[in-house]
């Protein structure tokens, strides 16, 4: 029977075997070969890790392109790690997940939100400047102003013909025209205060959604680790604060478990875990008073957003208006009153009723009306000249005069609109310019956390190329594998 040598340079012998027997193979020789296999499995395997953190990666680039509009959403990257590689301690080397990174900035955010608290209260002060703005006509044809020319007109018309029935009754029936508009722009200004009042509760009825909305997603988070990486769970969260942003302003805390906590106007809780904590409004007096969850007065500290602007618009804006038409509506009747009563009747007599009519505890303007008075009763002559004019040229001298703070009527009533079109325009601009600053913060975190399509382009044509050849590297280890276990065999 032949036989066969196996040889070691480690034994320095050679020593014969009988061939074809299985029990007297060459140790060395099966020491060798397992070896290898052992190596080619470690292969394989590292192989096959590698071609699922590839998978990831793709999966993440597909994600981030498939989101790139999403609103509120931030890039994400798989932090790949490279595994030590030393065969002698049987490491294998290869790569591994190691997570996934954001690329969100908690800078931009808070800038972004800045800018939308800012965006948010000029945008609301705008609507109802614009409101306030409309009740104050100008021009030729414009209530107010032209109700007082033609009254003033049909004073001096009375000066030409002083004991004339009909003419005295078209001073009534101007002055008539006169109280309705100064009822009626009193009328206009109490609306807007309604609709922000109104528009108030809606504000806040947004707000304790989007609350709960932030609770909700905190639940998610407490919950669930995976949560707090799902970039579709976290652009929803951040949209939320953002459109909180947008009502009302607010400081947004991030908690180690991955909650928030938020607080409007830095100090009242709105979300705290995954407990939402309700705000409410109330009207106290004439003003619209914000009460936290547990019934305490919060207004002074709410200042931006939608929310900010509703308040100082119901609570301030509206009132010093209101103030300084019920002003001009005092002044404009005591002074015709005063006229009025220094004068001699139709008869001769001592003019003993007022012209105008108000009650000052509802507000002048609200309730100005004509009174009772006769076209008889009124005082067209001075004191010692009955049946003359005097009184009636004094009256229509007041058209000119300077009876309110430096300014005849028209003219104060012309400086009142002019100051609502100077606020409005102001507001404007500054909307103008908040926009600009809002479009350059979106701008810059779209360049820190946003999607960028070339970018992603770009990095899924390496990570497929990678894909590909660790592909063709494990069908190559698959191939000799299955070589080496026939030569084993």
């Amino acid at each position: 029977m032949s036989s066969v040598c196996c040889s070691s340079p480690e034994w320095g012998t050679t020593t014969p075997q009988r061939a074809g027997s299985r029990d007297q193979a060459c140790p060395q020789g099966s020491i060798a070969g397992g070896s290898r296999m052992g190596n080619l499995l470690a292969s394989l395997r590292t192989a096959a890790n590698s071609l699922r953190t590839f998978e990831k990666v793709l999966s993440t680039i597909q994600n981030n392109v498939v989101n790139a509009r999403t609103p509120g959403y931030a890039r994400q990257e798989l932090d790949i790690v490279a595994l030590r590689f030393d065969p002698t301690q049987g490491l294998s080397g290869g790569i591994r997940s190691a997570g996934l990174v954001s690329s969100r900035d908690p800078f931009t955010d808070r800038l972004v939100r800045r800018q939308l608290e800012q965006v948010g209260y000029l945008e609301q002060m705008l609507a109802g400047r614009t409101q306030i703005e409309a009740v104050f006509e100008i021009g030729e044809q414009a209530g107010l102003p032209e109700a007082l020319n033609r009254l003033f007109r049909a004073f001096s018309a009375l000066v030409v013909a002083p004991n004339d029935i009909p003419t005295r009754q078209v001073v009534i029936e101007r002055a008539k025209a006169v109280t309705e508009q100064f009822r009626y722009m009193a009328s206009q200004i109490d609306q807007i205060g309604i609709d922000s009042s109104r528009r108030v509760r809606d504000v806040i009825t947004e707000i304790n959604s989007w609350a709960r909305e932030i609770a909700r997603l905190n639940t998610q988070f407490r919950q669930s680790f995976h949560a707090r990486e799902d970039a579709g769970v976290e652009a929803q969260l951040h949209t939320a604060l953002e459109r909180l942003a947008e009502l009302v302003d607010i400081v947004a805390l991030q908690q180690p478990d991955g909650t928030w906590q938020v607080f409007a106007g830095g100090e009242v809780p709105l979300v705290l875990g995954d407990t939402a904590y309700p705000l409410s409004a109330t009207l106290a007096g004439a003003e619209v008073q914000i009460l936290d969850w547990e019934g305490h007065v919060v207004t002074n500290k709410l200042r931006q957003g939608k929310l900010g602007a509703l308040l100082e618009l119901h609570n301030r804006v509206l009132p010093q208006y209101r103030q300084q038409l019920d002003e001009f509506a005092q002044a404009f009747a005591d002074r015709i009153n005063a006229q009025q009563l220094a004068g001699l009747d139709f008869y001769g007599n001592p003019a003993t009723q007022p012209l105008f009519e108000y009650d000052a505890g509802s507000g002048v303007a609200r309730s100005l009306r004509v009174s009772t008075i006769s076209a008889e009763q009124l005082a067209a002559a001075a004191v010692n000249q009955p049946g003359g004019n005097g009184n009636a040229v004094a009256l229509a001298a007041l058209a000119t005069s300077e009876e309110i703070h430096g300014y005849s009527f028209t003219e104060y009533y012309g400086e009142l609109a002019a100051r609502a079109g100077r606020d409005l325009a102001q507001l404007r601009t500054q909307h103008e310019r908040q926009q600009m600053l809002l479009a350059q913060a979106r701008e810059f975190q779209q360049e820190v956390s946003g999607v960028d399509l070339n970018v992603e382009a770009a990095a899924l044509m390496d990570y497929q190329r990678a894909y590909e050849a660790t592909a063709r590297l494990l069908r190559v280890l698959n191939e000799l594998s299955a070589v080496v276990l026939r030569i084993l065999d």
